[in-house]
This record gives C-alpha cells, sequence and structure tokens, in this order.
C-alpha cells in the first residue's frame, strides 16, 4: 500500500471525494467499493505516531491519504509542497482555514519515475522540538545563544560528528515534570542516563572520584605508583 499518492490528480481525485472547505469534511462522489455509498463521509481515523496523535486517512485506488493534503489539493488544485499543519493543533480539524503549510519545503525524490516527498532534516528538527519539548526553533536559539554554544554541564562544545559536521545539543528535560533544563553535549546528556537521572547517585559517583584520588595523590607525590 502506498501512502504518498502524488502522482494521483486533482481531477482524478475530484471525480470521487468532494471537500466542503468550510466543514473540513470530505464525502465520497462515487462509490469507490461495495461496502462504501455516495454520501458517505471518505477516510477513517488511525493513530498514527508514538505521540498517539490521530489522522484521518482516505484510501484511494491502494493509497492512503491523509485529509489534510487531501483537503489541500481539492481546494487548492496542487498536492503542498510542504507538510500541512493544524492552525489549532487539532489534527481532526480539516477546515481550510485551520490548514497551512509548514515553514520547511519537503524534500522531493525521484524513484523509478515516481515522485515522492520527505520531511526535511531542519523541519523534522523542527517538529521534534515542538512535539517533544514544547520549544519552537527560535527559542532552542535563545538557549543555545544564552549558553554561547556551550554544554550546560561540561561548559565545552558538542565534540560528535554527523556527515563532518557536529551534532545539534541535546535538549535536557526532567523525566517526571517534563520541564527543560537546558542543553547538553552528547557525552553529558548520555552519562545523565547512564546515572539514571538520580542526583544522589551522581554525587556517590563524584565522591568515589575524590575519595580515589585522595589516595592516589599522596602515593604519586611519595614516587609511589598507584
Amino acid at each position: 500500500m502506498n501512502v504518498k499518492g502524488f502522482n494521483l490528480t486533482r481531477e482524478q481525485i475530484s471525480e470521487y471525494i468532494a471537500y466542503d472547505p468550510d466543514t473540513g469534511r470530505l464525502t465520497w462522489i462515487k462509490s469507490p467499493a461495495r461496502r462504501i455509498k455516495a454520501g458517505d463521509e471518505a477516510g477513517i481515523i488511525k493513530t498514527a505516531n508514538k505521540a498517539g496523535r490521530a489522522y484521518r486517512y482516505v484510501g484511494f485506488k491502494g493509497y492512503q491519504l491523509t485529509a489534510g493534503r487531501l483537503a489541500w489539493l481539492l481546494h487548492y488544485g496542487e498536492w503542498p509542497v510542504a507538510t500541512v499543519s493544524f492552525i489549532d493543533d487539532d489534527t481532526l480539524n480539516t477546515r481550510i482555514d485551520n490548514l497551512r503549510l509548514a515553514m520547511f519545503p519537503s524534500v522531493k525524490e525521484l524513484k523509478g519515475g515516481r515522485r515522492s516527498y520527505k520531511m526535511s532534516r531542519e523541519a523534522q528538527r523542527h517538529y521534534g522540538l515542538k512535539r517533544y519539548y514544547g520549544l519552537t526553533g527560535e527559542q532552542y536559539g535563545e538557549m543555545l545563544a544564552a549558553q554561547k554554544g556551550l554544554c550546560a554541564i561540561c561548559g565545552k562544545p558538542e565534540t560528535a560528528m554527523i556527515n563532518g559536521t557536529p551534532k545539534v545539543m541535546h535538549v535536557d528535560h526532567d523525566h517526571d515534570t517534563d520541564d527543560v533544563r537546558g542543553l547538553l553535549c552528547g557525552s553529558c546528556n548520555g552519562g545523565l542516563g547512564l546515572f539514571k537521572d538520580d542526583p544522589a547517585i551522581l554525587r556517590a559517583a563524584a565522591d568515589y572520584i575524590d575519595r580515589h584520588r585522595a589516595k592516589v595523590i599522596p602515593l604519586q607525590a611519595n614516587g609511589v605508583r598507584a
């Protein structure tokens, strides 16, 4: 089952599906299958991601089309060039005045002569910040500037690389309250996770290191190997 459907035209789809921009409702003009009647609302609601957000999908000619993208096509006459987002954050509200294109265009790919689109890396970053931490890209930038581009724990820049470029700083948050605490390098962020985000364990680890050094330094001063 193909989930894109960009080779379908507005003419092909509008022959079977009608869209009411004032209500956001999609209805069948013609029956596409025996169990579906003309006049029925098109599509079914599915939970589509880890955050549990629900979207309406419409099955048509072997494709699964999201209602937002389908509404955009039927109203404006062309497939959206970026992700369709929902102004009121209600993913089932597909009224045309509630739909807008994301700030980042999708990346177009050609595979076997067929068009497909995927979210750009910048868009993935943007929506990941918003979905998981409630941050906008601007807020992330302000946090990074306030930290002078350095990790909030070790005070050093990120050293891990991806494709020759330093990775972005990780957003650190309290797993109990979901409050964002700061931006960390990969090593410090991973360290907190390994120590279970537990201050008592972290303090015990620091005390352990201090006790060991307190024993080693006098020995070294006397020329004895630890």
